[in-house]
């Protein structure tokens, strides 16, 4: 029976694993581009789209959609491979096309039969309505390579020809690849020629073309206002704008960088304790509860080592029982025992303490247990999602810092006058919009979120709390060097501050070997199955659960503080 499972595992393994390798081997790229257009002296554009696909794997079909941008009709439609002509019928069929037309483009899509080969496919295509016309000149502005294509698109030679020769200075060329200019192509008396290495997906590129009127036969004028001059002079205005836009933006961010920064550093940074702790092996630092100690560490308001902690002192409170079980779990390659730590119902079933981060843990523990044994890891587990849980264990700690003045706030008159100056520079970048609409955004934003984290998060320990904190860092230390020099303190108090103070394995389990565990001892609370070596490890084993889910109670509780035209739109194989 067992070996029908291991090779059903097997089978569904072999199976998962050639199906993502066929997905991986199927593949296709753009190798070469080859566009020719001219423009008539009747204002038809005609294309030739000339593509080389290098297909890995097996494909079918191929697609390429054209906007229905910045022209009025599309026509004379056609496939051809190695001149071969596709059929335009509905049908999916090898050889074949079809003109699918969607809401805001029209899809070419052609059925072939390749695999692990290169093709050749040329696409054509006529536009009418795609000029824009004034009394004197006239312009042409396409995207030879659209935006969405999926694959990048390499070796690319763009030819775009007028039907009769027209004199180079009357023309004016501009080649844009996500609004960035390219390197100037070649043009002569009738042609315009640009050669790009690659131009990567949902980057596109797009040919400008301005040219005069009198070249077209029988011109029907759709723009009075359009000219060269006007046209490329309020171009230049814009970019004169945009870069006086930029630059401000750049000036407001650094404005408000530099407030947020001196901010930090005036009221925000770590008071600079100097003081050496003199370590007394009869006393702790401080009597103040394992959780606060937990906070001054690490900076963590709800940390999983400082709500084992509690447990222990619920445990040890008679409130909880804590028991190791043994668990036997099957697996493909076999059954293993897993060792658990198991919290039951203790004796005293009521908390009567004003501690609220503990009777916290310990109305959330009673209510999901409720009367039946559960794992710890389990109860952490559910611990981590409870909003409710972890809020209240926040507002315990708030509550605790705000009683002990351990926070310190900047002054409000420096918070008030750091928002007013924020303000203005909040409205100074909105006016940017006006000359560069990215560069106010992000200017906008940025400004924001300096202004409400400079004046709603900064703060820093207290003077006092720091003093208490460097104490308990010395404490740690010592603690960590030598944990005999503190086995004649409380053991129940010291288990719980060495869990919050991160003790390494081997010092902690050091440090657990002076402990009573019998029944008349300070750990008589735990029941490990027996006295002796079994309980270190199990304790050890408890202490590595609560490191472990640390992380999570972290980040799920949030303890701490703190311009296009017409042309090809895009396409792909399959």
């Amino acid at each position: 029976m067992f070996s029908i499972k291991i090779r059903k595992y097997y089978f569904r393994a072999l199976a998962v694993f050639f199906f993502f390798e066929i997905l991986i081997s199927k593949s296709f790229s753009i190798k070469k581009v080859k566009i020719e257009s001219i423009i008539r002296s009747s204002g038809i554009v005609e294309f030739n789209e000339n593509r080389t696909f290098d297909f890995r794997g097996k494909f079918s079909y191929a697609y390429q959609d054209i906007p229905k941008k910045f022209y009025r009709n599309i026509y004379d439609i056609a496939v051809s491979e190695g001149g071969i002509p596709y059929k335009n019928i509905n049908s999916s069929e090898p050889k074949t096309f079809q003109i699918i037309e969607n809401k805001n483009s029209f899809r070419i899509k052609w059925f072939h039969e390749s695999e692990n080969t290169q093709k050749d496919f040329l696409l054509s295509y006529k536009v009418k309505g795609s000029l824009k016309i004034g009394p004197d000149d006239s312009q042409f502005f396409w995207g030879y390579i659209g935006k969405n294509w999926k694959k990048s698109n390499n070796q690319i030679s763009i030819i775009q020809r007028f039907e009769k020769n027209i004199s180079p200075e009357d023309v004016w060329y501009e080649a844009l690849s996500k609004r960035k200019k390219l390197d100037t192509g070649y043009h002569d008396q009738d042609h315009f020629r640009l050669d790009v290495n690659k131009i990567r997906k949902n980057r596109g590129l797009v040919l400008n073309t301005i040219f005069p009127t009198s070249y077209l036969i029988d011109a029907q004028i759709n723009d009075n206002t359009f000219n060269k001059y006007e046209y490329l002079e309020n171009k230049k205005l814009k970019e004169e704008k945009s870069k006086i836009g930029f630059n401000s933006a750049l000036f407001i961010i650094l404005i408000s960088l530099c407030l947020f920064i001196f901010r930090i550093v005036k009221y925000g940074k770590e008071y600079n304790i100097k003081e050496n702790f003199r370590g007394n092996t009869g006393a702790f630092p401080s009597e103040h509860h394992h959780s606060l100690v937990s906070y001054l560490i690490t900076k963590q308001k709800v940390s999983g080592l400082a709500i084992l902690g509690s447990v222990f002192s619920l445990a040890n409170k008679k409130h909880f029982i804590i028991k190791e079980k043994k668990i036997e779990k099957k697996s493909i390659f076999g059954n293993k025992t897993e060792n658990k730590i198991e919290i039951s119902k203790g004796e005293i079933g009521h908390y009567s303490s004003d501690e609220k981060w503990d009777r916290v843990i310990f109305n959330f523990i009673v209510k999901f247990i409720d009367g039946k044994p559960k794992f710890l890891d389990d109860i952490f587990g559910n611990m981590v999602y409870n909003s409710i849980f972890m809020k209240d264990l926040n507002a315990s700690i708030n509550n605790k810092l705000k009683e002990l003045g351990w926070i310190e706030y900047p002054p409000r008159s420096t918070t008030f006058v750091y928002s007013i100056l924020h303000s203005i520079l909040f409205f100074c970048s909105i006016m940017i919009v006006v000359y560069n609409i990215p560069a106010s955004i992000i200017a906008t934003i940025t400004v924001c979120l300096f202004g409400i984290i400079g004046s709603l998060s900064i703060n820093r320990m207290s003077i006092e709390c720091s003093k208490i904190r460097n104490k308990w860092k010395g404490f740690s230390i010592l603690l960590d060097k030598n944990s005999d020099l503190y086995k004649n303190l409380d053991g129940n108090k010291l288990i719980q501050y060495a869990i919050v103070l991160g003790l390494g394995p081997y010092e902690m389990k050091n440090l657990l070997k002076n402990f009573d565990y019998s029944s008349s001892g300070d750990f008589h609370w735990f029941y490990g199955g027996d006295y002796g070596g079994s309980n270190i490890d199990t304790f050890s084993s408890m202490i590595d659960t609560g490191n472990a889910l640390s992380a999570n109670f972290a980040s799920d509780a949030g303890g701490a503080d703190g311009g296009g035209g017409g042309g090809g739109g895009g396409g792909g194989a399959g």
